[in-house]
């Protein structure tokens, strides 16, 4: 059955949804009819208006089936196996609403798609929905694209994996273990994703008491399962000041997706709250930096007298993949659970507000050595030699990126030709930290003046050994074939496009 397109927020596309929830899970009216002013209260009023929806079942979802073959096929009481999908297009002029498909239409104004699964408390399931589509999108993110189809219609869609837990067989450790593969994935060959039985099976011999239903995962079980799906984790605890938020900063933008553990553990010692929470969540991405909050950004004075402006210090908005919520939702790393003010019940309300970041686990490529705080200290070491005024102001951007990328960056920037042949003429590993030096008003223009890039597989940071590079301000600093540092004191001061390929 080939089925058509419903205009979002339309008493129609309730209907029809409540109709495929009784038929497909069994559910009575009323259920069913909660269940769906609930999605539509909270998924859908995130969404633009100017949607139409696909809703076909029954459908076969990869992800829930595993979970019922492993936990809910073995329940008494019958739960249903398959699942109700929703599929998101761009209405046009004319509209798309009730008419019959026409193929190059749909693939063009595709934008992702949800799965309904029959568990009652959170029925929304596997998602994979273009931020472009949400009313609030001022922000970049990381994405990839993920296959999909609607009527039998293959398309894909650049967006990051979402899920809401099912209480049982995921909860929040699971679900955002499970959304980092589905991304890495997706967009790498050198990753998988996973299903919930084999995020168990992993755990196997670090779980000493039953594994289903789900109490969560600790944070050293989260390192190990990553340790063992082809990463090299970095736990890392964090402080409530801007140095600790700076690290999770630094990997945000360089496109590494970071799994955040959240609890109140403080305030619950206190007595100033009566329910302890702990949670996890992903950190995917940030608000677009504005003008006003680079100008309030505060300068620190290093040794040598050089102001600087550290880029991943700049108060700004996160985006989170949380999944007691939509995809792409934003917050402070401060106040890392802001959202959780629309909660209805006071003391639940206060003691989601009470959470504070305690760890960061950081899933970094195995050759990845060198670690940001290292990278940042040669950067203002380094700047000693190049007799920098007292006084002067810069911005340092420090920031990952794949050599590959980098190098497509460069060979298609407007950086002047002898840089551009410095850099591509280097022999790089497969990952580099990159340093890039500017002003404010650079920032604001998205222009850099000059920049470092550092090995990242060197750990040591003696005699600069992981330098690679330095460009800034008439000097210049590079190895040559022999891998020799070689310095030139009379090059052209430069101005070029700063790389935006992380976050997107």
């Amino acid at each position: 059955m080939l089925y058509t397109p419903i205009k979002i927020g339309s008493p129609k596309l309730q209907s029809t949804i409540i109709r495929a929830i009784k038929k497909q899970f069994g559910w009575d009216e009323d259920l069913a009819t909660n269940v769906v002013e609930g999605l539509v209260e909270k998924y859908f009023s995130v969404l633009s208006p100017n949607l139409v929806v696909v809703v076909e079942y029954p459908y076969v979802d990869k992800v829930y089936r595993n979970s019922y073959y492993r936990y809910y096929a073995g329940k008494a009481e019958q739960v249903a196996r398959d699942c109700i999908r929703l599929s998101f297009l761009i209405d046009t002029s004319p509209t798309l609403a009730n008419k019959a498909m026409k193929p190059e239409l749909w693939a063009q104004f595709y934008r992702g798609f949800m799965i309904l699964r029959p568990t009652e408390l959170n029925v929304v399931g596997r998602n994979g929905i273009s931020p472009m589509i949400y009313n609030d999108n001022d922000f970049v993110i990381c994405k990839t694209n993920l296959p999909a189809s609607v009527n039998g219609l293959k398309t894909h869609v650049e967006a990051f994996p979402a899920s809401s837990q099912d209480i049982e067989t995921m909860v929040c450790a699971e679900t955002a273990v499970w959304a980092l593969m589905e991304y890495y994935g997706n967009r790498y060959a050198e990753y998988t994703p996973v299903r919930p039985s084999h995020i168990i099976n992993l755990l196997k011999s670090k779980s000493f008491e039953r594994q289903l239903p789900s109490s969560g995962l600790t944070n050293d079980q989260i390192c190990y399962l990553l340790k063992n799906l082809n990463f090299q984790p970095i736990l890392q605890a964090i402080t409530d000041d801007a140095d600790g938020y700076s690290l999770i900063s630094t990997f945000v933008e360089s496109g590494i997706p970071t799994v955040i553990t959240i609890n109140n553990s403080e305030a619950y010692e206190n007595g100033d709250v009566n329910e302890l929470i702990a949670h996890a969540i992903l950190c995917i991405g940030h608000e677009n930096v504005s003008s006003e909050a680079i100008d309030d950004a505060v300068a620190e004075t290093n040794e040598d007298g050089i102001n600087i402006v550290d880029y991943n210090k700049i108060k700004k908005k996160y985006v989170f993949i949380d999944d007691n919520y939509p995809a792409y939702c934003m917050d402070y790393l401060s106040k890392p659970t802001g959202r959780y003010n629309d909660v209805a019940d006071e003391v639940e309300r206060n003691s989601w507000l009470a959470c504070k970041i305690k760890f960061a686990i950081i899933p970094l490529y195995e050759k990845i050595l060198l670690i940001p705080g290292l990278v940042k200290n040669m950067a203002i070491n380094f700047l000693q030699y190049l007799n920098i005024p007292d006084g002067t102001e810069l911005t340092m951007r420090t920031y990952l990126a794949s050599s590959r990328s980098y190098r497509d960056y460069v060979s298609r920037n407007n950086m002047p030709q002898n840089m551009k042949d410095l850099i591509l003429n280097l022999y790089l590993p497969k990952f580099i930290w990159v340093v890039e030096l500017s002003t404010r008003t650079g920032l604001k223009q998205n222009y850099a003046e000059g920049l470092m890039i550092f090995d990242s597989t060197e750990p040591n940071f003696k005699n600069f050994s992981s330098l690679d590079i330095m460009y800034y301000k008439k000097h210049a600093a590079y190895k040559d074939e022999q891998q020799i540092l070689q310095f030139d004191n009379n090059v052209p001061e430069i101005q070029f496009e700063c790389y935006r390929n992380n976050l997107r």
